[in-house]
């Protein structure tokens, strides 16, 4: 787009509500799961299935909200979203079966925080193709409200530090990672006074909670407005796998070994490789080309009211031929 104007801010604000109202449930997931199990009183491995399964469902659906964004727009995505919540919360309330919660609860309400989460992202690139970054600190902020001061911090410093063009987005992602990763093989020295477990919880939302920021930037950055949004939708999509098979994997570490040590030495090899392939992409990324130099156009300054999809927003190449949307 061209210089950033009112009505940009109006839709980080329209973001920042989406995700506050939608995928922020994800962390009320273990409250859930006490309250499950008192209703219900089903196996516990079954009633954690279920949060699993819905608490995973914001990023495990990129692709679909992907899909609905290039045929439609990011505003049909995100109102979309908002039924699929409806129905699935209010349609949970009246099941007798804790079975049936796997489809109203974990599937069409958790469908619905999936098409939430990318479709308020999504959006953001289209108004802040450069500088994206501040714009989806702000809105990311409204998922850190719920989940802890240290992560709404996180997203909103992240966000800043990105406004800065010396600064690149895939050094930031990879220096959270690797200093996360040396917190957490200290971590048994931590456990000998409660504060200082307390401040291992701050310290581990400050930060891990911008990398929910650093997906969204450096996916535009890689790959430009043009595929933003299935790029989004693919990166959400590898989140959510992890947070699918995560648990299950900690389990059977701590089932085999005994000792929780194990899980988090397991960790310390995530964050270490999540940190290695960062600054791996800083060296094999090749800067965008002038033949895939995007000419936001705004629909704003010919008077009309963008609807943030396919026919708001057209991408050219650079000697003006071979004109296609962006959405």
């Amino acid at each position: 787009m061209e210089e950033q104007n009112m009505y940009s801010w109006v839709v980080v604000g329209a973001s920042f509500a989406a995700l506050l109202f939608g995928p922020s449930i994800n962390y009320a997931v273990g409250v859930f799961y006490v309250a499950l199990l008192n209703e219900f009183n089903e196996d516990i491995t079954l009633t954690a299935w279920l949060g699993a399964l819905f608490s995973c469902m914001f990023a495990l659906t990129g692709p679909v909200a992907s899909l609905i964004i290039n045929v439609s727009d990011c505003r049909t995505c995100v109102v979309m979203s908002g039924a699929f919540m409806m129905i699935g919360f209010s349609t949970s309330f009246l099941v007798t079966n804790m079975k049936l919660l796997f489809i109203t609860y974990a599937l069409i309400a958790g469908l619905g925080t999936g098409l939430a989460q990318t479709g308020s992202s999504v959006i953001l690139g289209y108004y802040f193709p450069k500088k994206a970054g501040l714009a989806t600190g702000i809105s990311c902020s409204g998922v850190g409200l719920v989940s802890g001061i240290g992560s709404t911090a996180s997203r909103v410093l992240v966000g800043l530090a990105l406004s800065d063009e010396r600064i690149e987005s895939a050094t930031v992602y990879s220096s959270l990672h690797g200093i996360m990763a040396g917190f957490t093989l200290i971590l048994p020295f931590l456990q000998t006074s409660p504060y200082l477990r307390i401040l291992y919880g701050l310290i581990l939302g400050l930060y891990t909670g911008g990398a929910w920021v650093l997906v969204t930037t450096l996916t535009l950055e890689i790959l430009g407005v043009g595929d933003f949004a299935a790029g989004l939708g693919v990166g959400l999509f590898s989140c959510g796998t992890g947070y699918l098979i995560g648990p299950p994997i900690a389990g059977a570490l701590l089932q085999a070994s005994g000792y929780y040590h194990s899980v988090f030495i397991f960790a310390v090899a995530m964050f270490f490789a999540a940190t290695l392939l960062g600054f791996l992409s800083t060296m094999t990324r090749r800067p965008l080309t002038g033949d895939t130099r995007l000419d936001m156009t705004s629909p704003i300054s010919q008077g009309n009211t963008p609807s943030c999809g396919k026919k708001s927003f057209g991408a050219t190449k650079e000697n003006g031929r071979n004109s296609k949307s962006v959405l």
